[in-house]
């Protein structure tokens, strides 16, 4: 990533399937949310967003399963214990429901491909295909990482925030308006939260907190 001040953000492309989550101050050095950055930041908020949070309460990952290259320490910093204190006993403000969810993480003795690792090779992200499927599904469905969208039609998804938010807004018919509201702005406030804690510890300076 490179320094441009032409971007909102502060930094020059953005890879596909991240996007800034710090404040302003801290998005020029601390660039995009990376992957297990999103994950993270879906074990303290859960899964979905905004628009999705007035029709259903937090939905918190339960598990994580790693098939290759499992390090249960990397993984659990990684995807939840970072944000350890980001809970109601260290943030008294935060709504019922958010919070830190620490994940049950596996290690799976299945390959997903046949490919073999060199000394001193990283890991080979050139397949760039993804499996998704919920329940009742009779088949997956084949998304391109690179971009989120379906791959060969580049139809939008059916897990993209667009095809969730329509979903949400067909249950929110159910629901009373102010529920809706009041759902929607503890999520607002719990990622209001989670943005100042994850602020303060970045802006130590050796280690400290200021």
């Amino acid at each position: 990533l490179t320094e441009d001040q032409s971007k909102p953000h502060g930094i020059g492309p953005v890879p596909a399937g991240t996007a800034p989550f710090l404040s302003e101050c801290r998005h020029r050095s601390q660039g995009p949310l990376s992957c297990s950055d999103k994950m993270a930041q879906w074990s303290a908020l859960g899964l979905g967003n905004l628009e999705l949070s007035g029709g259903l309460r937090p939905l918190h990952l339960a598990t994580c399963t790693v098939g290759r290259k499992f390090s249960w320490p990397h993984a659990a910093r990684a995807l939840c214990c970072r944000l350890q204190d980001f809970d109601r006993s260290h943030v008294e403000e935060l709504p019922e429901g958010y919070g830190i969810q620490h994940l049950d993480l596996l290690g799976c003795s299945v390959k997903l491909d046949d490919g073999v690792y060199e000394d001193g090779a990283g890991a080979d992200f050139s397949e760039h295909r993804c499996l998704v499927w919920t329940r009742g599904d009779e088949v997956a469905e084949i998304l391109d990482g690179r971009s989120g969208l379906v791959a060969d039609t580049a139809a939008t998804s059916s897990i993209s925030p667009k095809s969730l938010a329509e979903l949400s807004r067909k249950w929110q018919q159910f629901l009373p308006s102010e529920v809706v509201a009041t759902r929607q702005e503890a999520y607002r406030e719990a990622k209001t939260l989670l943005r100042r804690y994850v602020d303060e510890r970045c802006s130590a300076s050796g280690g400290k907190k200021k």
